[in-house]
C-alpha cells in the first residue's frame, strides 16, 4: 500500500446542534404531529424531536443534501450520518474546508446549527458523545 503523504491528510468532523429539532413543520401539518399522552392531553410539536420514529427518515433529506453541498464545497472529502460529518483534507485546506462547511450550513439550518464545541480535527480522531 502506498502511503506517500499520508502525513499531509487531516481527518476531521463536525455536529450539528440539536439535529432533528432543526426541522421545522409548516403549521398546516401540526396535526400529524399531534402526540397523546397518558394523562389525556395532547402535545405538537412543532419540529422534529428525538422521540418520533419518523424523525430519522424526514431528517435524511437534510443529510443527503449537506453531502451534495459538502461535496461541492470543500476540496477534501465528507460524508454526513444523521448529523454528523466525518471529513478528511489536506493538512493546508483542512481549516477552509471546516469553515466553508460551517457556512454553508448555517445558511441552509440557520445560525445556531452547528455544535462548534464538538469539532474534532488531528491525524486521528474519536468523537465519544455526538
Amino acid at each position: 500500500m502506498d502511503r506517500e503523504g499520508i502525513d499531509e491528510v487531516m481527518l476531521w468532523a463536525k455536529d450539528l446542534k440539536g439535529a432533528f429539532t432543526l426541522l421545522r413543520f409548516h403549521p398546516s401539518q401540526s396535526r400529524l404531529f399531534a402526540l397523546g399522552l397518558a394523562c389525556g392531553l395532547t402535545t405538537i410539536c412543532p419540529c422534529g424531536n428525538f422521540g418520533w420514529v419518523g424523525t430519522p427518515c424526514a431528517f435524511n433529506v437534510v443529510s443527503r443534501t449537506l453531502d451534495v453541498i459538502t461535496a461541492h464545497t470543500i476540496e477534501g472529502a465528507g460524508v454526513w450520518y444523521v448529523d454528523d460529518l466525518n471529513a478528511c483534507s489536506n493538512r493546508r485546506t483542512y481549516v477552509e474546508d471546516m469553515s466553508r462547511v460551517d457556512d454553508e450550513v448555517r445558511t441552509l439550518l440557520g445560525p445556531e446549527s452547528m455544535a462548534a464545541e464538538k469539532d474534532e480535527y488531528g491525524s486521528s480522531i474519536w468523537m465519544p458523545n455526538s
